[in-house]
């Protein structure tokens, strides 16, 4: 007997940094949430539910990775189809700390030879850190992912869910421009300044400023208003989503 299940990699950006929601499992560890499909529902209404529980509102959703190994699961093999979700502070919904609270992601690159990329995945929620070590090798045309916890860590995720979280902050790190991603972490309208700060964020480097704007630009439509920002007037844009089907080199 197979169980399945649908879990989300809910990510926001609160008090400047990146974060993601995590649960506590029944084994005491943090991890993602997770729900049991009914015979009533469907993937993605097993996915919106729980996400109902965290956020208002959610920008971003779509299935990002199902992992179903033949020994997964304590006691009972598990499937668990995950989506990436994304969504502005805004709509965000309180949580019971005890049960779901919201931890500051990073990932950052250790060391980078030949065909092998290490770098180092951590979460902490103010007091705990949680670290893994991951490993990117290159195999022929594919990349094959591994990962290790770090010995100083207060604690583990739960089961392989270090994988899903890896996988999302590829996603946002290697393609948050391109694809749009960043915009769903904004609010409707926003300025210049604030999606810098947003991709610097989540990339943890500095952008030249006029090269970013220059760039950012084409991406955007301006709205016509304005806000005031330290004393001074910053003009307010939105996201053009029709931006794919545009011509020209973007």
């Amino acid at each position: 007997m197979v169980l399945n299940t649908v879990g989300i990699v809910l990510v926001a950006i609160q008090d400047s940094k990146l974060q993601i929601l995590l649960q506590r499992h029944r084994d005491g560890c943090w991890g993602l949430p997770e729900q049991k499909i009914t015979s009533e529902s469907s993937l993605d209404d097993t996915a919106l539910n729980l996400l109902e529980k965290a956020a208002s509102k959610v920008s971003y959703f779509r299935q990002l990775y199902t992992l179903g190994k033949a020994d997964r699961g304590k006691g009972q093999r598990t499937v668990t189809t995950f989506y990436i979700c994304l969504t502005p502070k805004e709509n965000i919904l309180e949580q019971d700390n005890e049960k779901n609270k919201w931890f500051t992601v990073s990932k950052d690159v250790i060391e980078q030879t030949g065909s092998i990329r290490e770098s180092l995945l951590s979460l902490t929620d103010g007091d705990h850190v949680i670290s893994y070590r991951i490993e990117d090798k290159a195999c022929e045309n594919y990349i094959r992912k591994d990962s290790a916890l770090l010995e100083n860590s207060a604690g583990c995720l739960y089961e392989d869910h270090i994988k899903m979280i890896n996988m999302a902050m590829d996603e946002l790190q290697l393609h948050v421009i391109s694809s749009g991603l960043i915009f769903n972490l904004l609010p409707a309208e926003f300025t210049l300044k604030q999606v810098q700060n947003v991709y610097e964020i989540i990339s943890g480097t500095k952008k030249d400023t006029p090269n970013f704007r220059r760039d950012i630009l084409k991406m955007l439509v301006p709205t016509g208003k304005t806000v005031k920002t330290y004393n001074r007037e910053a003009e307010l844009y939105s996201f053009n989503p029709l931006l794919q089907y545009l011509k020209g080199d973007l």
